[in-house]
C-alpha cells in the first residue's frame, strides 16, 4: 500500500503554488492525486516510487493533513497523518545595511510585517541561496553576505526553503576602503572639529 513518510518543504503561503517533495513507498501509479486538507486534490509528478511532486493549492492559514492517492482518481488515498502547515506570504519591506563589502560576513537585517510562526528562515544574494537567517526580532530577520564580485545582487528573503519573495531590495558589493589621511589630526576636547578622512579603494587580494 501507498504510504507518505515525509514532506519537504512542510509549510508554504496560503496563496498556494509551492512545490513539495512527498516521500514515502509505492507511490508509482496512474494519475497520482495530492490532498491539502479541504481543498481539492491536485495533480501529482512521478519521480520515483518513492517520491512525487506536488504544487500546493490555495488555502487558508493553518495546518492541514497532506495525503496521497496513487490510481483510482482521488477514492482512497493514503492515511499517514503527514501535516503540512498554511502560512501568511512573507514580504520584504527594508534592508540595513544595503550594501557590504565583496568579502561578504556583513549581518544584514531585513524588515518584514510579522515573523510569527516562520520557522525556515533564509536569504538569497543573486543566485546564492539558500542561506540561513534567524530571527532578531518580531518583524526582522538576519543573515550573513556572501562574497561576490563587485556590483548589485537582488536580495530575497524565504520562510520554508523554497519559495522567495520577488519584490526585494538591492544589496550592492563593493571593494574595501582604508583611511590613508585626516587632517587635522586633533581637534577640541568639548567636540565639534570639522575633519577630512581620505580613503582609498583596494581589492581585497
Amino acid at each position: 500500500l501507498a504510504a507518505v513518510s515525509n514532506i519537504s518543504p512542510p509549510l508554504g503561503p496560503s496563496s498556494g503554488s509551492s512545490i513539495i517533495r512527498v516521500h514515502g513507498e509505492h507511490l508509482i501509479g496512474a494519475g497520482q492525486l495530492c490532498g491539502f486538507g479541504s481543498a481539492g486534490p491536485v495533480r501529482a509528478v512521478e519521480v520515483s516510487s518513492s517520491m512525487i511532486l506536488c504544487e500546493s493549492p490555495a488555502h487558508r492559514e493553518g495546518a492541514v493533513v497532506l495525503e496521497v492517492s496513487v490510481s483510482d482518481g482521488g477514492q482512497l488515498f493514503t492515511s499517514s497523518g503527514m501535516m503540512f502547515e498554511y502560512g501568511q506570504t512573507l514580504s520584504l519591506r527594508g534592508v540595513d545595511p544595503a550594501q557590504g563589502p565583496l568579502e561578504g560576513g556583513t549581518v544584514v537585517s531585513i524588515q518584514t510585517d510579522s515573523l510569527e510562526g516562520m520557522r525556515m528562515l533564509g536569504c538569497r544574494f543573486g543566485s546564492v541561496a539558500p542561506i540561513s537567517a534567524r530571527k532578531a526580532g518580531e518583524s526582522i530577520m538576519q543573515c550573513l553576505s556572501p562574497s561576490r564580485e563587485v556590483g548589485s545582487e537582488q536580495l530575497e528573503v524565504t520562510d520554508n526553503g523554497v519559495d522567495y519573495t520577488a519584490t526585494g531590495s538591492n544589496f550592492r558589493y563593493h571593494r574595501k576602503s582604508i583611511v590613508v589621511d585626516l587632517y587635522p589630526s586633533s581637534g577640541l576636547v568639548q567636540g565639534g572639529t570639522e575633519i577630512i578622512v581620505l580613503v582609498e579603494s583596494r581589492d581585497s587580494t
